[in-house]
């Protein structure tokens, strides 16, 4: 994806934990608060991200609880072909993701999928103090030696996928 993002003429000039920074053709670099991460499991076949374009990220002491006041949200999940694709808002998408990845496997490339959504900030903050509080919920539950269910955290991270655009289809040879 980076190598394509050059070929785009967009480099990925610096990564942490709390920024992602990327420049263009013109040496203009967009600067993104990363509020929230999906990591990877073999259960969810996915992984995603939620960052916010911002002018000083990572400048408040809580940038991760709620999106910048003048923030563009966006959350970009990758994943299995055969997951994702239930989650895109066109099927005229569906249509291709399955001809595309079918036609990569055939090749014997290991496909991705990946989709994207934008939200406005209240919609994020709103959506993110759910999570929170069903996290917390989560926690007191397990340190009380209560049986967690993990369904209202799933839930709200499954309303998160719901109606993504799509974005590409890659294919990485193994």
């Amino acid at each position: 994806i980076v190598v394509y993002g050059r070929c785009l003429n967009f480099d990925l000039s610096s990564r942490s934990n709390l920024v992602v920074c990327l420049r263009n053709l013109q040496g203009i670099e967009t600067k993104y608060s990363i509020l929230k991460e999906f990591a990877f499991s073999s259960e969810r076949k996915r992984m995603g991200i939620i960052v916010s374009k911002s002018v000083n990220p990572g400048s408040g002491t809580n940038h991760q609880a709620e999106a910048n006041e003048d923030a563009e949200v966006t959350f970009i999940l990758k994943g299995a072909d055969s997951i994702m694709i239930n989650f895109m808002s066109n099927s005229e998408h569906q249509q291709y993701i399955r001809e595309t990845t079918e036609d990569l496997a055939k090749q014997g490339f290991r496909t991705l999928v990946y989709g994207s959504k934008s939200m406005s900030k209240k919609e994020y903050n709103d959506w993110q103090r759910r999570v929170s509080l069903a996290e917390q919920n989560q926690m007191q539950m397990e340190l009380a030696g209560e049986q967690v269910e993990k369904g209202e955290v799933e839930q709200l991270r499954s309303e998160l996928e719901k109606g993504l655009n799509f974005l590409c289809v890659t294919g990485v040879a193994d």
